[in-house]
């Protein structure tokens, strides 16, 4: 191999290393980042509350989880439809009062009952499948939703 072979050889050695360098960087950088910030996750569900041996109406579930390493104060969740209108429960039910400081690894959880939401909804006009998303707020202004979750509001209707 000639000096200039060689030469060509530690350039390219040389310009790898710095590449991956940059790249575990900026990897580093994005997870000191990401733990820095409030993670909070929002999910809808349906279902029952249990009482005993009996079960409640039909009811939707709007949880709300801190994944993160930082307290997050939340206010009340709230059901966003696809125009971009919101329900909010002025009455919610659920296991914790709003505004409420989550801890991490900590959660709450509200619950409307379908057919109240399915009313409301039928009356701002939509009577089929409707996709909708829960979210909420922390005490910043920060919206936080969940992944779209379907309604049948003409079965939801006649629960």
């Amino acid at each position: 191999m000639g000096t200039s072979t060689i030469a060509i050889l530690a350039a390219g050695i040389s310009a790898t290393v710095a590449v991956l360098s940059l790249y575990l960087s900026l990897l580093n950088y994005l997870h000191i980042r990401r733990e820095g910030r409030r993670q909070l996750k929002v999910q809808v569900s349906n279902g029952f509350l249990t009482h005993g041996p009996n079960l409640s109406e039909f009811m939707l579930f709007v949880s709300v989880a801190n994944s993160g390493r930082r307290d997050a104060t939340v206010n009340t969740p709230y059901i966003i439809v696809p125009d971009g209108r919101t329900f909010v429960a002025t009455q919610p039910s659920g296991t914790n009062r709003f505004p409420l400081v989550l801890h991490d690894g900590e959660s709450c959880q509200i619950w409307l009952p379908a057919k109240d939401l399915a009313t409301g909804m039928a009356t701002a006009g939509y009577r089929d499948r409707v996709k909708v998303r829960g979210a909420c707020r922390d005490a910043t202004g920060v919206e936080y939703r969940s992944k779209p979750f379907i309604i049948n509001v003409g079965d939801w209707l006649g629960l």
